[in-house]
């Protein structure tokens, strides 16, 4: 689920995931070392949920990828 509901918490919806990602990029990292500080999060969990956590970043454009590494926007 995209947005939280009665049986989805906040944390494990791709909103939530979203955030701890962009929370993780204070630095660019390419997309493994982005995953290596991401994957021992509870509510990621799978390396599936983390990349629909980051498309839904890029399609928000709240991300960026910018030689090999991603950043987020503006920055």
């Amino acid at each position: 689920m995209v947005m939280p509901t009665k049986h989805t918490t906040v944390a494990r919806s791709m909103l939530g995931i979203g955030a701890a990602l962009l929370r993780m990029l204070d630095r660019p990292l390419t997309v493994s070392g982005l995953w290596d500080a991401a994957k021992g999060v509870p509510a990621i969990g799978s390396y599936q949920r983390f990349l629909l956590g980051l498309d839904l970043l890029y399609v928000l454009g709240a991300v960026e990828l910018r030689g090999g590494r991603l950043r987020r926007a503006g920055q």
